[in-house]
C-alpha cells in the first residue's frame, strides 16, 4: 500500500470508529427495558459507574495511536515524544500555560454571567465539577488529559508527516479534532443546553490552546501537564466561587 495513503486511511479509521461508536450510543439513550437499559441505569447511579467504560477508552485513545507508532504510521518525533528541550520548553510553557489560564477564567468570568442571565441558576461547568467531586474524581480528569492529549497528538502527527510542516499540520490536526467531535450527536445536544456546554466549551477551548503550545514547544508530556492545569485550575477557581468543591 502507498505510504502517503496509510496515514489517511488510519485517519478515516478513527474518525469513523468515534462517529459510529456515538452515533449508536445515541441511538439507544432513551433504552430503560431489558438488559442494556438495566445495566446502564445501574452504571448512571453507581458512584463508580464512570470507570466501567474506561477500558474501551483506553483502547481507542491510547490504543490506535501506540498501535500507529508500532507500524511505523507515526513516529516519536511528530508525536512530540522525543528530542524534547526541557529547559526551553518549561520556560515557554510556563508563560502559555499562565497566560492561558488568566484568558480561561476572564472569558469563563463573562460567558457565566451571560449564560445566568439568560438561564437563570444555570452553571456551565457542573458536569466537569461533577466529576472532580466524584470518588476519585481526579483521577478520571486526568484520565481524561491522557486520552485527550494521546488522540490530539495523533491527529496531529499524521498531517505533519504527510504535509512536511508543523504549521499546517498542527492546524489540520485541531480541525480534524473539532470536526471529529461535531460528528458525536450528544454533543450536539449538550451545546444547547446550558448545564451541558460548558465543559464541552472548555475541552474546546483547551484544545485550541494546546494546538498553540505543541507549536511553540513540540513537547506532548509539557502538553499533558498543562491542559491538566488548566482543567483542575479553572474547576478548581470555579469550584471555590461557587462553594461547589469538596475536599
Amino acid at each position: 500500500m502507498d505510504d502517503e495513503l496509510q496515514p489517511i486511511l488510519w485517519l478515516a479509521f478513527s474518525c469513523l470508529l468515534y462517529a459510529l461508536a456515538t452515533n449508536v450510543a445515541w441511538y439507544h439513550r432513551d433504552l430503560r427495558t431489558g438488559r442494556i437499559g438495566r445495566l446502564v441505569e445501574v452504571l448512571r447511579r453507581w458512584p463508580y459507574g464512570a470507570w466501567f467504560l474506561q477500558p474501551l477508552r483506553l483502547l481507542y485513545y491510547l490504543g490506535l495511536p501506540y498501535l500507529a507508532l508500532l507500524r511505523g504510521i507515526v513516529n516519536l518525533r511528530s508525536m512530540g515524544l522525543v528530542d524534547l528541550d526541557w529547559l526551553r520548553d518549561l520556560g515557554r510553557g510556563a508563560v502559555l500555560g499562565g497566560g492561558a489560564l488568566l484568558f480561561l477564567a476572564l472569558v469563563w468570568s463573562y460567558y457565566a454571567r451571560s449564560t445566568r442571565q439568560l438561564h437563570p441558576g444555570a452553571d456551565p461547568l457542573s458536569s466537569r465539577l461533577a466529576i472532580l467531586n466524584q470518588p476519585w474524581g481526579w483521577a478520571l480528569l486526568l484520565l481524561d488529559v491522557v486520552y485527550l492529549e494521546a488522540h490530539w497528538a495523533f491527529y496531529r502527527s499524521l498531517p505533519i508527516q504527510l504535509l512536511d510542516d508543523l504549521y499546517s499540520g498542527v492546524f489540520l490536526g485541531l480541525a480534524l479534532i473539532l470536526l471529529e467531535g461535531f460528528s458525536n450527536p450528544l454533543l450536539r445536544h449538550n451545546l444547547s443546553q446550558p448545564e451541558g456546554a460548558g465543559g464541552i466549551l472548555l475541552t474546546g477551548g483547551i484544545a485550541i490552546i494546546i494546538a498553540l503550545v505543541y507549536l511553540f514547544t513540540r513537547n506532548l508530556w509539557l502538553c499533558m501537564l498543562i491542559h491538566l492545569g488548566l482543567e483542575v485550575g479553572l474547576l478548581r477557581l470555579w469550584g471555590c466561587l461557587a462553594g461547589r468543591v469538596s475536599g
